[in-house]
C-alpha cells in the first residue's frame, strides 16, 4: 500500500511538472533561435510566393506594383509561441530600376525584434530570353525584452540584450533568368553586427560572408491549364546549422495551387492556396515540425497574401510572377488570340469570295442560270424573295415581336437567300431588345443565325424600325405568270454543225455577261457610315468608358480596353471603314464583334491598361472624322 501511494504521488508530481518542463523546453528553443538568428534571415514556409523575402534582386520582378503580407504562428501548442509578421512592397520603375520596402516583427516569448529596410534593384537585359538582376537593401532595427514576463530579469544575457538593442542591417542579391528558369544567391548580412549565443553572453561579430542563401526554381507546363514548379533552397551559416529545403508546387487551372516541401531535419510541410484574376493570391502552409518535439510543441501555421495593386507597367521588360502562372503572359495570350481572330477572319473572307468554276479539258460544260422556284401558295408567299439594287437575291424574314408598350407588331427584315454556301434563320431564343435611334425612330432587334457550308454558326443582329415596315409580297400581288411554275422546254436535236455554232455564240454571250458584271462591281461600291450603337446617356457622357461582357461570337473582341471609331451591323461595311482608316495611317485597326451590343466594331487602338486607352482616345479625337470616338471596355 505504501509503495502504491508513493507511486501515485510521484505520478501526480510528474503531471504537475509537465507544463513547467514544456515551458523550459520552449524557453531554451526560443533563446537558441533568438540568440542565433534574431538578426539573420527568418525562415519562411511560402518563400516561393514572394522571393523578395530572401533576395533583394527580386524587387520589381512581378511587373506590377505589389504588396505582400505574411503571418506565421510557430509551435501552436505553446502559449506565447514564436510569431512572425512581415509586410513588403515592391514595384518596377523606368530604366530597369526597381524599388522595394519591407517591415518585419518577430516575437519569441519575452523577446521581440523589429526592423525595416528599403531596396533598390537593377535589371540588366542580355537578350530577349536572358536577364540578370541585382539588388541591395539597407535599414535598421531594435531588440527589446519584456522583463515583466521573466522570472530572473537580472540575468546577464538579458541585460546585454537591453544594452545592445539597436542595429543596422543590409543585404545584397543577384539572380539570373532564362525563360521560366531562374537561379540566384543573396548575402543577407552585409553589415557587421553582434549576435548573442547560448554558450556566451558576450556578442559574436557576424561578417558579410558568414551567411549565404542560394535559390533555384523552374516552372514547367504539363499543358495550358496545369503548371509544375520545383524549388530548391540552401542556407549556409557560420553561426548556425546549414539548411537544405525543396518544394514542389502544382498550379491547377491557374486558380488554385497545392504542393509540399521538405526542410532538412524538420519533416514535411503542406501548401495550398488560390488566386483570383491573376492579381490576388492567398496561401496557407502547415508545418508539423520535427517529430521528436512536435507532439509537445505543436504544428506551425503560416498565412501569405499577395496583391497586384496596379496593372502591368509598360516599361517592365522582364516579368516573373508566382501569381501569374500561365505559360504565356496576359499580353502574349491577347496577342495569340488576336492572331487566331485574324486567321478566322481571313477564312471568313475567303468563304464569302465567289469560287471560280473548275476547268475541264475533256468536255465543255455551259453553266445555265438556275430558275427561281415560283411562288404558288400563300405559305410560299411568306418566304418572298426580291432582287436588291446590286443584283443579289434576298429573302424576307417576318416575325412577331411583343413590344415594350404591350403591343404585338410584325417585323420584316431582308437577308441573303439560302444557298449551299450559307443559310439564314431566326434566333427564336434571343432576348427582346428595343432602342431609339438618333432621329427618334423606334427600332427593334431581329437576331439571326448564319450557318456556312462548314457548319460554323454566326450570330447577326439587324435593327428594324417598328413602324413603316415594307409589305411582304403575297399571293394576291403575283401575276399569273409569276404564280404558275414555268418548265423550261426540252432542247430539240440539231445537226452537229448548228450545235457548234450555238456553243460559240453562248461562249461569246457568257464572256460579255462576265465583263458587264465586272463593270458593275467596279462602278458600284457599298458605302455605309457608322451606326450609333450607344444609348443617349452614354453619348451624353463620352469621357466614361462603356463596359460590356465578352460573348462567344466567332470574331468576339477579347477582354481589354478599346478605342472605337465606328460600329456597323454588316461585317463587310466595317471592313471597308477599317480599310479607309488604314489608308489614313491607322495601321493597328481591327474589326471585332461585341455580342452584348450586336455590332461589328472598328477599333483603332487596344490595351490592357484603361488609362492608355483613354489617353489615346483624347489624342485621336482631334483627327479628321474621329471626333466621336469613344472607349469600350470588354470584361472577360
Amino acid at each position: 500500500m505504501e509503495m502504491q501511494s508513493a507511486k501515485r504521488k510521484f505520478d501526480q508530481k510528474c503531471i504537475a511538472l509537465f507544463p513547467f518542463l514544456r515551458t523550459v523546453i520552449f524557453l531554451i528553443c526560443s533563446l537558441l533561435g533568438f540568440f542565433s538568428y534574431s538578426q539573420v534571415n527568418a525562415v519562411y514556409n511560402q518563400f516561393f510566393m514572394n522571393p523578395y523575402l530572401y533576395n533583394p534582386a527580386y524587387a520589381g520582378v512581378e511587373g506590377h506594383s505589389v504588396i505582400f503580407g505574411l503571418y506565421k504562428q510557430q509551435w501552436s501548442n505553446i502559449n506565447g509561441g514564436p510569431t512572425i509578421a512581415n509586410v513588403n512592397f515592391h514595384t518596377p520603375l523606368k530604366g530597369g530600376v526597381g524599388f522595394g520596402a519591407m517591415v518585419f516583427n518577430e516575437t519569441q516569448g519575452p523577446l521581440n525584434t523589429s526592423w525595416g529596410k528599403v531596396t533598390s534593384s537593377y535589371l540588366l537585359t542580355i537578350d530577349k530570353e536572358h536577364y540578370l538582376r541585382f539588388g541591395m537593401s539597407i535599414g535598421g532595427g531594435t531588440n527589446s525584452v519584456n522583463f515583466s514576463e521573466i522570472d530572473a530579469p537580472t540575468d546577464p544575457a538579458f541585460l546585454n540584450i537591453a544594452q545592445n538593442n539597436s542595429f543596422f542591417i543590409g543585404d545584397f542579391g543577384a539572380t539570373y533568368h532564362f525563360g521560366h528558369f531562374n537561379v540566384g544567391f543573396s548575402l543577407p548580412n552585409l553589415v557587421t553586427y553582434d549576435v548573442f549565443t547560448v554558450e556566451s553572453t558576450s556578442p559574436v561579430k557576424v561578417s558579410p560572408l558568414d551567411n549565404l542563401l542560394a535559390k533555384m526554381n523552374y516552372r514547367g507546363h504539363i499543358n495550358d491549364n496545369i503548371a509544375i514548379e520545383p524549388h530548391v533552397l540552401y542556407r549556409y551559416s557560420e553561426i548556425g546549422p546549414d539548411l537544405l529545403e525543396a518544394a514542389v508546387i502544382f498550379h491547377i487551372n491557374h486558380i488554385v495551387w497545392t504542393g509540399a516541401s521538405y526542410r532538412q531535419d524538420n519533416n514535411f510541410l503542406l501548401h495550398a492556396g488560390f488566386k483570383i484574376k491573376e492579381s490576388f493570391a492567398l496561401g496557407y502552409a502547415f508545418e508539423l515540425g520535427n517529430t521528436d518535439v512536435s507532439s509537445a510543441l505543436g504544428p506551425s501555421h503560416e498565412i501569405h497574401i499577395g496583391y497586384h495593386i496596379s496593372s502591368k507597367k509598360e516599361h517592365a521588360e522582364h516579368v516573373s510572377s508566382f501569381i501569374k502562372s500561365h505559360r504565356l503572359s496576359a499580353e502574349q495570350r491577347a496577342e495569340k488570340a488576336q492572331l487566331e481572330r485574324e486567321r478566322r477572319l481571313a477564312a471568313l473572307r475567303k468563304s464569302r469570295e465567289p469560287q471560280a468554276p473548275e476547268e475541264d479539258d475533256d468536255e465543255l460544260t455551259i453553266a445555265q442560270p438556275k430558275a427561281e422556284k415560283p411562288v404558288t401558295t400563300p405559305a410560299a408567299a411568306a418566304k418572298a424573295t426580291r432582287t436588291n439594287d446590286f443584283g443579289e437575291t434576298e429573302k424576307a424574314v417576318t416575325i412577331e415581336k411583343s413590344l415594350a408598350d404591350g403591343t404585338v407588331a410584325p417585323i420584316t427584315t431582308w437577308v441573303p437567300a439560302d444557298t449551299p454556301e450559307e443559310k439564314w434563320e431566326v434566333d427564336t431564343n434571343a432576348e427582346h431588345k428595343e432602342r431609339t435611334s438618333l432621329d427618334g425612330t423606334k427600332e427593334v432587334a431581329v437576331e439571326l443565325i448564319r450557318t456556312d457550308e462548314y457548319g460554323t454558326r454566326e450570330k447577326v443582329v439587324k435593327w428594324q424600325p417598328i413602324e413603316a415596315q415594307e409589305p411582304v409580297p403575297s399571293i394576291s400581288t403575283l401575276t399569273p405568270e409569276e404564280a404558275e411554275p414555268v418548265t423550261p422546254p426540252e432542247p430539240e436535236e440539231e445537226e452537229e454543225e448548228v450545235q457548234e455554232e450555238e456553243v460559240q455564240e453562248e461562249e461569246v454571250q457568257e464572256e460579255e455577261v462576265q465583263e458587264e458584271k465586272v463593270e458593275v462591281e467596279e462602278t458600284f461600291t457599298i458605302v455605309e457610315t457608322p451606326t450609333e450603337s450607344r444609348t443617349p446617356e452614354e453619348i451624353a457622357n463620352p469621357d466614361v468608358p462603356i463596359e460590356v461582357k465578352k460573348g462567344n461570337h466567332l470574331l468576339e473582341l477579347p477582354g481589354g480596353n478599346y478605342v472605337v471609331a465606328g460600329a456597323f451591323e454588316v461585317f463587310d461595311h466595317a471592313e471597308d471603314f477599317s480599310d479607309d482608316l488604314f489608308q489614313q495611317g491607322f495601321h493597328d485597326t481591327i474589326v471585332g464583334y461585341v455580342s452584348a451590343r450586336g455590332y461589328y466594331y472598328v477599333v483603332i487602338f487596344s490595351s490592357q491598361n484603361p488609362s492608355d486607352a483613354v489617353n489615346q482616345r483624347n489624342r485621336f479625337r482631334n483627327s479628321p472624322g474621329l471626333s466621336e470616338i469613344w472607349v469600350l471596355k470588354v470584361n472577360e
